[in-house]
């Protein structure tokens, strides 16, 4: 798994790599080819178990929540247009 894609450090077990040092990927692809099966089952079992319990309904539920405690406090914000010509900033 590239080191830069956000799930990375939800997978704790997963071989992440930074895509842009090609020796780095060259090691990391051997490493997954010739790993043990054995330790391919417990990460496999270990990411498994973490998706079921973080599902993207889950995900879903927590952002419309917290999305609802930020609007909450929205009738006591202004928004104010400023800027000159096309350069146009809401603050």
């Amino acid at each position: 798994v590239s080191e830069f894609v956000g799930c990375s450090p939800s997978l704790s077990g997963a071989l992440r790599v930074n895509p842009w040092n090609v020796e780095e990927m060259a090691d990391h692809i051997y490493r997954a080819l010739t790993i043990s099966s054995q330790e391919r089952v417990v990460r496999h079992e270990q990411h498994f178990r973490y998706i079921k319990e973080h599902s993207v309904e889950k995900w879903a539920t927590s952002f419309l929540s917290s999305l609802t405690d930020v609007c909450a406090d929205l009738t006591q914000m202004y928004t104010f247009g400023l800027g000159f010509g096309l350069s146009f900033r809401v603050v």
